[in-house]
C-alpha cells in the first residue's frame, strides 16, 4: 500500500476509536479528565492485540 492509503486507513481507525470513546463516555458526566482516561484505556486495549499480532507476524516471517 502507498503512504496515502496507510494515512487514510489510520484516520479511519482513529475516527472509530474516537466514536467508541464518545459512546463510552456519553452516559457518564462530561468531564475532560474522564474522556482522556477512557480514550487512553481504549487505545491500550486496541494496541495490545495489534502488538501481539505484529510480533507473531515478524517471528513467523523471520523463520521462513
Amino acid at each position: 500500500m502507498k503512504k496515502i492509503e496507510w494515512m487514510i486507513s489510520g484516520l479511519f481507525i482513529l475516527a472509530g476509536i474516537l466514536c467508541l470513546t464518545f459512546s463510552a463516555t456519553w452516559i457518564l458526566p462530561a468531564l475532560h479528565r474522564h474522556f482522556s482516561f477512557m480514550f487512553l484505556t481504549i487505545c491500550i486495549y486496541v494496541l495490545i492485540p495489534v502488538i501481539c499480532a505484529a510480533t507473531l507476524y515478524i517471528i513467523i516471517r523471520s523463520r521462513k
